[in-house]
């Protein structure tokens, strides 16, 4: 199993005592403005950018595609 949260993101490694495990399915939950949506977009682009071709999905349930694709092109 190729690690993915621990090693994309710098400094996580020293902050997280495991991995997720291959194949899990992950909740970011937290208040309005906490970044969650540029945190996992980070994570999940850090990833695939470093593992060709491997494939993620991100689902938001709170924004509409435009205002989560302004968001991401904002953090580009």
């Amino acid at each position: 199993m190729m690690p993915m949260l621990r090693s994309t993101l710098k400094g996580l490694e020293n902050v997280l005592e495991s991995d997720i495990p291959q194949g899990s399915v992950v909740l970011v939950i937290g208040a309005e403005g906490a970044l969650k949506s540029g945190f996992v977009f980070n994570i999940m682009s850090s990833y695939l950018k470093a593992h060709d071709g491997e494939h993620g999905l991100y689902v938001t349930l709170e924004q509409t595609s435009e205002s989560h694709l302004r968001n991401m092109d904002s953090l580009a």
